[in-house]
């Protein structure tokens, strides 16, 4: 009985397993890949102090998700101490598409007023750059900029367990 009850099992997930890729393009919305986000190339840099959070993860999350909407935060990054009152949000953003005015409404307004801004501050990001002009067109100008920003993906951890099944 034992016997038949492990054969049973193993060809259930045997068989539950094999599915051809036009079904998995149908029926599997993770193997759909989404629009890439645009990010705004940012030339400032904020410091909020935001009283009211309780963990970064779901009130940092709602704050990142509000500011991002505005499509002129590129990065956002928190000092955040659990127990802490005051609290600091640093926001690189472009001032052309969003303000810091701005986004103090928005972070003072969400889950109905949780958050309090207190303290802000604001600088210019410094890119490097230079221009030079080119040897065989003299009256073309060419401006190499560098700008840095970090930023960290997650890796998806489907694609890598799906890696060590045998197909």
């Amino acid at each position: 009985m034992k016997k038949f009850l492990y054969i049973a099992f193993a060809s259930t997930v045997l068989f539950s397993c094999q599915s051809s890729e036009e079904e998995l393009e149908v029926e599997n919305p993770i193997a759909e890949v989404p629009e890439e986000e645009v990010i705004a190339l940012p030339n400032k840099v904020a410091t909020m102090e935001v009283d009211g959070m309780a963990c970064v993860m779901a009130c940092g999350g709602s704050i990142k998700k509000a500011l991002r909407k505005t499509k002129g935060v590129s990065n956002i990054e928190f000092d955040f101490e659990t127990g802490r009152e005051t609290n600091v949000v640093t926001v690189s953003y472009n001032s052309d598409i969003v303000t810091l005015d701005e986004m103090k409404e928005i972070v003072s307004k969400i889950n109905n007023q949780q958050f309090t801004v207190g303290e802000t501050s604001s600088k210019d990001i410094h890119q490097n750059t230079s221009t030079k002009t080119s040897g065989t067109c003299p009256h073309v100008e060419r401006t190499k900029i560098e700008a840095t920003s970090s930023a960290f993906e997650m890796p998806n951890l489907l694609n890598i367990l799906s890696g060590l099944l045998p197909n």
